[in-house]
């Protein structure tokens, strides 16, 4: 074999890559956000950025722990991209895994504190009783003249002789209450004149009343009294006692 016939590795081109500008933000330190904004998670390091308040990933964990580039505007927002001013700031690891864990889970756990586990009970809807339970509302003359008198004024069949079948409900409903209000009116002053006489019963026998309360405190009213004319008369001061 020649030294012709060797093959010699071709020599290839190599790949521009730009250099990662530092970000011009201080460093970091993770242990200063809260619990909920941070994912230390093995392989699934994220935490919200302080400066565009978005989830990014964190890399150089092992090495030189700086968030990844990242912009401002959503994907697919038209016209060039705004790097956030966060992107690429160094971070400090000052917290292990199991610490954060544990105060997320405390903090969890305070949340939870905070929410009223307490059940209040629905207000329970008063039932309707049954329809054949039911009263009517009483009726009066004046309204059932008033509803007659309408129908009268708008329905063209009614006459002075002649009434539609709601007309003649309303006619008949009217002069039945025509007659039975001179025995509601009786009713009524019944009723007034019994609780008249009640009141009056009762004026008469408030003075027995307190006549009788009187005498059953006469006693220790006099003794009181009593008492406090024999220190009068001794010349000491006057003094109030309970009965």
């Amino acid at each position: 074999m020649t030294l012709s016939s060797v093959a010699v590795a071709k020599q290839r081109p190599t790949k521009t890559r730009s250099k990662r500008q530092p970000s011009t933000r201080p460093a970091l330190a993770v242990s200063t956000l809260h619990p909920t904004a941070l994912d230390l998670s093995p392989g699934k390091e994220h935490l919200v950025c302080p400066d565009c308040a978005t989830w990014t990933p964190i890399t150089g964990v092992r090495s030189t722990p700086h968030l990844v580039p990242h912009h401002i505007e959503p994907a697919g927002t038209p016209g060039p991209p705004r790097r956030c001013i966060g992107t690429n700031r160094r971070l400090i690891l000052d917290i292990t895994v199991a610490r954060w864990q544990r105060r997320f889970t405390e903090g969890g756990v305070e949340a939870a504190a905070r929410r009223s586990t307490k059940v209040l009970p629905k207000p329970v809807a008063p039932v309707a009783p049954p329809v054949s339970e039911m009263r009517p509302a009483r009726l009066s003359p004046v309204p059932a003249r008033r509803a007659y008198l309408a129908h009268r004024d708008a329905c063209p069949a009614c006459t002075d002789t002649a009434h539609c079948t709601l007309g003649a409900t309303l006619a008949t409903t009217l002069l039945r209450l025509l007659r039975q209000e001179p025995e509601r009116r009786r009713g009524a002053d019944l009723i007034e004149e019994f609780a008249r006489e009640v009141a009056a019963r009762r004026a008469r026998q408030e003075p027995r009343r307190r006549s009788a309360e009187w005498v059953r405190v006469s006693r220790s009213v006099d003794r009181v009294d009593e008492a406090r004319r024999q220190q009068l008369s001794s010349g000491g001061a006057p003094s109030y006692h309970r009965a």
